[in-house]
C-alpha cells in the first residue's frame, strides 16, 4: 500500500490532516525531481512568456507556506 494511503486505512481523517499529508506527499515527490534536474532542466519553460520549472516551484512553496502559517494561526 502506498504510504500516503496509510494514513485513510486507520479511519477518517479531518480536511487538514488530508491536506497535511498532501502536502507532505507532494513535498518528497519534489525533492525527488529536484535531485533528477540540472539546473538547465529547472530553468526550461513550455513557452517564452511562461514560469519555468524554478518559478512554479517557487510558487507551490510559497502556497504551502501560506496554507502551513494559516493551520498553526488557526484561520
Amino acid at each position: 500500500m502506498k504510504e500516503s494511503n496509510l494514513l485513510f486505512a486507520h479511519g477518517a481523517l479531518s480536511a487538514n490532516e488530508v491536506m497535511l499529508d498532501y502536502l507532505d506527499d507532494t513535498q518528497r515527490r519534489l525533492k525527488r525531481i529536484m535531485t533528477e534536474l540540472d539546473d538547465e532542466g529547472l530553468h526550461w519553460s513550455p513557452d517564452p512568456g511562461a514560469n519555468s520549472i524554478a518559478v512554479t516551484m517557487w510558487h507551490m512553496g510559497r502556497l504551502f507556506d501560506l496554507f502551513l502559517t494559516q493551520q498553526v494561526w488557526g484561520e
